[in-house]
């Protein structure tokens, strides 16, 4: 189990013994200039506090490291790359030089990366996702370090937050399903688990297709994030006869797998089944057809959360929580509901998007 109590600092060793930091200092790390006895009671007393030099005492004694760190679910995703490269850009260009670490898209191990990134003198994180562990921010605030997250927004936040509303971008691609005929949708979402952004996205279609009276059984899939996790779980609804005529998929990658199936299995997009996706990756406008999908701000994301970490450090300026814009892209991969027993034109209440967040949203036809 992690433990989040405050490591003992240079000063603590020093009250205890009875010496100057300085003095602790030069007894541990040029024990030669300092007198046999005093270097003993220091010895005693880092041993009895716990103490031990390292590269966070380091960056103590000089008061600031100019290292940040970065704690991200995986190196293996464009979209926290671009997320990544835009705050160490930043950073870079401040002087800060940055450490990054991944934890899976589980935030249950976001805490241990964290303590040892500080424990190696980071003055700031990043981190993804929300954190709802009051012990670990209480240490954050103990060891004074600043914190943001990013990718996702929430009502009651324990730490700053520079992100988006998830439950109110996938409301507005169901609305934008729903205004082109189709009702019967089929939710592709990545690993849940500890994953806030992925068990926001699935709340909302939930409610939505609940609010419309639409059956939710055999409707939401979760899926690893890869091109063949997409194929796969569209081949096996689809030869199923699941009776669905639009996919909506929680990761552009799961949306260019589910592309890529059509065309083996010779469904037509948009004609057979629509197909949305989330993220706006490179790629996403290249495939065929081109894939409507939610523009996720990323690297908005990375640089404002740079900025504020560097205004906390150098002017001590509070770090404040931001909604960003999470545009719909509205390319060919979507199209008018096929007839399924019913006209398409029959349409129903649309699921209404959230008026939450401080940045205006607005649809963006490409």
């Amino acid at each position: 189990m992690l433990d989040l109590k405050p490591k003992a600092t240079v000063a603590d060793v020093a009250r205890l013994a009875g010496v100057s930091a300085a003095t602790v200092s030069r007894a541990l790390t040029t024990p030669e200039v300092v007198s046999e006895q005093t270097r003993e009671r220091v010895l005693a007393a880092a041993a009895r506090l716990g103490f031990s030099p390292n590269p966070a005492a380091r960056a103590l004694r000089r008061q600031k490291s100019m290292i940040v760190g970065a704690v991200i679910p995986t190196l293996g995703s464009a979209i926290y790359a671009r997320l990544v490269n835009a705050f160490q850009d930043w950073m870079s260009a401040a002087g800060y030089l940055t450490i990054v670490l991944t934890s899976g898209f589980d935030n249950g191990g976001v805490p241990e990366k964290v303590r040892l990134l500080i424990d190696h003198g980071v003055e700031g994180v990043l981190l993804v996702g929300q954190i709802h562990d009051p012990e670990f921010v209480w240490f954050l605030q103990q060891r004074r370090v600043p914190a943001v997250t990013t990718y996702s927004i929430a009502d009651e936040l324990l730490i700053p937050s520079i992100g988006f509303d998830n439950q109110d971008a996938m409301l507005r691609a169901l609305q934008h399903l729903a205004e082109r005929g189709h009702r019967d949708v089929l939710l592709l979402c990545g690993p849940l688990a500890g994953n806030d952004r992925q068990v926001a996205r699935r709340a909302a279609f939930i409610g939505a297709m609940r609010r419309q009276g639409q059956p939710i059984e055999n409707r939401v899939v979760e899926c690893e994030y890869s091109i063949e996790a997409g194929e796969r779980a569209f081949r096996d609804n689809w030869l199923h006869a699941r009776g669905f005529t639009a996919v909506l998929c929680c990761s552009d990658v799961l949306a260019f797998g589910v592309i890529a199936e059509c065309q083996r299995l010779g469904v037509r997009v948009p004609d057979d089944v629509s197909v949305v996706g989330f993220d706006d990756l490179e790629f996403s406008a290249r495939l065929n057809p081109p894939l409507t999908t939610i523009a996720v701000p990323s690297e908005e994301m990375g640089r404002r959360a740079a900025e504020a970490i560097v205004e906390n450090l150098r002017q001590g300026r509070e770090i404040l929580s931001l909604t960003l814009e999470a545009p719909l892209i509205v390319r060919q991969s979507t199209g008018v509901a096929r007839v399924t027993g019913k006209p398409a034109e029959s349409k129903g209440k649309a699921p209404a998007a959230s008026d939450k967040g401080s940045v205006r949203r607005k649809e963006r036809q490409v």
